[in-house]
């Protein structure tokens, strides 16, 4: 793929290329071919001033940070790639540059904002007829909605995505639908039922061989036993979890895992384990600076040495 990058007439079609195949990108086992090459085509279509390339080649750079825990990176190259797919007038761009922008915002919290940015892609994909894209920010917009409160929508939307995805033929996002449709479903205390659309989703991702979404859906299911008193088998899926994603769910992500799969050894009665897997999400969170590290550093002073 770089050495698309270096012939100016092969970087559109390499940046198109990296957009069609980001569902490898996603499994986390390609990531930094993906970024060199994203990388390489970004420079290229700068210097022969073509904002349609380099757009394009910014949203896949931008996803390779965001998966990868870079989440202020991520945010550079997604807002970049919106001015440029402006420039450009590409639907793409103008649909995908949001999309990631919404995915950020809700790493943060920021669910309203988040809102804004799906709603901004959904019109793109609508307007150019991208019924994949529009799917996408359906189900995406479910999250933003669970976030804000309005679990009964999110279910809803998360409900849709599936049917829609379903019709598509798109294994993999109809797998991400079940995801989305699961924490809908556990945020409105039916964990018995998310678990069963996490299971779903879970069985296809294993089979795409996606070992980041294989890892976030043991991580879900994690947090939906623990919240039914299942200990034994919330701590089963969190150490799962977290052998998938250590090395490819950045830190944050990680540190989520940890705290999720102390909880679970406290319940066991295995308080030496649990305090290392705090202090371990403790000093991640901290590398991050997320809020979370204060809620964490309580729990380890409450709970004292093991």
């Amino acid at each position: 793929m770089r050495q698309c990058a270096a012939e100016p007439a092969l970087a559109p079609m390499a940046a198109d290329v990296l957009l069609v195949t980001q569902d490898l990108m996603e499994s986390g086992a390609h990531r930094q071919p993906y970024a060199s090459a994203a990388s390489a085509v970004a420079e290229e279509a700068r210097r022969g001033g073509d904002p349609r390339t380099e757009g394009r080649a910014r949203v896949v750079l931008g996803q390779v940070h965001h998966l990868a825990g870079r989440v202020e990176r991520a945010r550079e190259e997604a807002e970049r790639a919106h001015a440029l797919g402006a420039a450009a007038d590409d639907a793409l761009t103008l649909g995908y540059a949001p999309n990631l922008l919404g995915l950020l915002a809700i790493f943060h919290g920021r669910h309203r904002a988040a809102a804004a940015c799906f709603t901004q892609a959904l019109g793109a994909f609508r307007d150019d007829g991208n019924r994949y894209g529009e799917t996408a920010m359906l189900m995406n917009l479910g999250r933003a909605q669970l976030g804000l409160g309005q679990t009964e929508s999110a279910i809803a939307a998360s409900e849709q995505s599936v049917e829609l995805w379903r019709g598509l033929g798109a294994t993999l996002r109809l797998a991400n639908g079940y995801y989305a449709l699961g924490l809908a479903l556990h945020e409105a205390g039916r964990h018995d039922e998310a678990l069963e659309r996490f299971h779903q989703g879970l069985v296809m991702f294993q089979e795409s061989r996606q070992p980041y979404w294989t890892g976030m859906t043991h991580f879900r299911m994690a947090t939906a036993h623990l919240a039914a008193a299942r200990a034994p088998a919330a701590a089963a899926h969190g150490e799962r979890a977290l052998v998938l994603l250590r090395d490819i769910g950045g830190d944050r992500r990680v540190a989520g895992v940890l705290s999720v799969l102390a909880r679970a050894l406290r319940r066991l009665g295995q308080q030496e384990r649990a305090h290392t897997c705090w202090q371990d999400a403790l000093s991640l969170f901290e590398r991050v600076g997320s809020p979370e590290a204060a809620h964490v550093r309580d729990l380890l002073a409450h709970a004292g040495n093991p």
